[in-house]
């Protein structure tokens, strides 16, 4: 799969704080990207920089395996702040306005308010949106040009239930299209129902990466070994809630339910005649590494 974007150890201080600390992740083209963690993780800054807001202390990124360009810029559509328009002209007008900015024709503007919903409201005044209509209509903005790429950031903050699910279903329909979407998030829910891959910040930290059908698993994975392995897998097959055992060199590694304690499993093996060597968690599910991020108490923009 082709990338639009990768990252390479890109670094980030604000004065002697340690904003981005060599995060480095590729996003597939075409992919519904979602860049997770608690506010302060980072992600404001990681997006900032690779929109060429911010200059990092080190690192790199490329857009399509290309050194950024006026040209590569306007594939780029983005939404990364409340966005500003003109509360006594109509949507159309404003994004006329916003289509002269960005160079492109302001015929776009009806294609892009029908994306988002709005093609019936397309002459209300801007003031007269509810909430959930801007954002919609800040998506739009971002939409003119046809941009082969969009970043959203927090693109659901401030909304009800029903305009989180409009939200959700319009990003998942612009993903759909063929754009490769990156979406900066703290909720957890959010990207695990609209994004197909994820990269995971905690304090300016890549901690976890991958396609999210792989790390929102539910499942925790416990590395066990034994003096003999032949017999410890026909054991360790009969304990209850042992999804999978895959063998790695001279271990096992074992997909557990979450809340399945290690000394449990500890204690199976031993009453079935089994002193383990190893027993160590080496993967927590997506929720417990969740948790641990928000815990966190540092700020970072």
């Amino acid at each position: 799969m082709a990338t639009a974007l990768s990252v390479d150890r890109l670094t980030k201080y604000y004065g002697n704080l340690c904003a981005l600390d060599q995060v480095s992740f590729e996003v597939p083209e075409r992919s519904i990207f979602g860049i997770l963690g608690p506010n302060g993780s980072g992600k404001t800054t990681l997006l900032g920089t690779i929109t060429d807001v911010l200059k990092p202390a080190s690192g790199s990124y490329q857009w399509f395996d290309k050194k950024t360009d006026h040209t590569l810029r306007k594939q780029i559509g983005t939404l990364l702040e409340t966005p500003n328009f003109y509360p006594y002209l109509s949507a159309y007008d404003n994004l006329c306005i916003n289509a002269t900015i960005k160079g492109c024709p302001k015929n776009d503007a009806e294609r892009v308010l029908k994306i988002t919903g709005l093609w019936e409201r397309a002459y209300s005044l801007f003031r007269t949106y509810s909430l959930g209509m801007r954002q919609r209509l800040a998506l739009a903005a971002a939409l003119l040009g046809n941009p082969a790429v969009i970043l959203l950031d927090e693109p659901t903050n401030g909304l009800d239930p029903a305009g989180i699910a409009d939200i959700r279903k319009l990003i998942i329909e612009i993903g759909n299209q063929g754009k490769t979407v990156i979406l900066a998030s703290h909720l957890l829910d959010e990207v695990e129902k609209v994004c197909s891959h994820v990269a995971i910040l905690k304090k300016g930290k890549l901690i976890s990466k991958g396609a999210v059908n792989e790390i929102f698993s539910n499942d925790a994975i416990i590395e066990i070994a034994g003096p003999d392995m032949a017999v410890l897998r026909q054991v360790i097959s009969g304990y209850p809630g042992i999804k999978k055992i895959t063998p790695m060199n001279n271990t096992f590694h074992i997909a557990v339910e979450d809340n399945m304690l290690d000394e449990d499993i500890n204690r199976y093996c031993f009453e079935h005649g089994i002193t383990l060597s190893l027993l160590k968690r080496v993967k927590e599910s997506l929720e417990n590494k969740f948790i641990e991020l928000t815990e966190d108490k540092a700020q970072i923009p």
